[in-house]
């Protein structure tokens, strides 16, 4: 209890921006949140499970196909088709909030790299050419591009890529590291599936990625304003991204 004379003002109170887990949570559907809920085996990612509240959990079985992992760092290769898939059952998004933290091999050919979604119908791949980073959404076939005004981290750097998508209109935003780079649209009926990251699942044509995927957060929900700036600070922060 207070003694007479003494006060609080709210000028000595510090308050914490809230981050993910706090930020909308019945909304949030996958956090593999990084050097959290992953299982490993003689340096290979086997399971990589969703912190609370969300409740996707990804894992691979088959140990020619399971990531490198070395601390918090999460690697996959094209070369041996790296990937997890969902255990669960798959999500289906109409609008979201996908933040990726990547680190991409700039030694491989960056060419339609696979990052999060399903079949060839459903991905987000991530690619280079002139220069620039650029981004391909696939939902139900049908592909819409976005052209980043700034590109990928270069060097042994991680990048936060934010890719949204609005209800009602199907609008897509790209966002590099907490700044807008790039808009788009989509056919707002269609839908975007998730069910594996890193590789292409059933497809045998080149749809791999090559590099580290150190943390996914999904929302089933566009944030805006405070949210999402709260939610894209709290995953860099945890990367070391400035």
């Amino acid at each position: 209890m207070l003694g007479l004379g003494n006060s609080i003002t709210l000028s000595s109170v510090i308050l914490q921006a809230p981050v993910i887990g706090e930020i909308a949570p019945l909304r949030l559907k996958i956090w593999l949140k990084r050097g959290e809920g992953q299982t490993t085996s003689s340096g290979a990612l086997t399971a990589w499970a969703s912190t609370s509240p969300a409740s996707s959990n990804f894992s691979q079985a088959r140990t020619a196909n399971q990531p490198s992992i070395s601390g918090d760092e999460v690697t996959f290769s094209s070369s041996s088709t790296d990937n997890m898939n969902v255990t669960s059952g798959a999500q289906t998004f109409t609008q979201f909030t996908l933040m990726v933290v990547l680190n991409p091999n700039e030694s491989a050919t960056l060419s339609d790299e696979y990052i999060i979604g399903g079949s060839d119908n459903d991905m987000l791949q991530v690619y280079t050419a002139g220069g620039a980073s650029k981004i391909r959404l696939t939902m139900n076939g049908t592909a819409s591009n976005m052209v980043g005004s700034s590109g990928l981290a270069t060097g042994d750097n991680d990048t936060l890529l934010t890719v949204q998508r609005a209800a009602g209109t199907g609008d897509l935003t790209m966002r590099i590291n907490g700044v807008e780079v790039a808009t788009g649209t989509s056919d707002i009926n269609d839908e975007f599936d998730v069910f594996a990251i890193g590789s292409n699942i059933g497809s045998a044509d080149s749809d791999h990625y090559d590099g580290q995927i150190n943390e996914i957060v999904m929302y089933d929900l566009k944030l805006i304003g405070d949210n999402l700036t709260n939610a894209e600070n709290d995953v860099m922060k945890r990367s070391s991204i400035s």
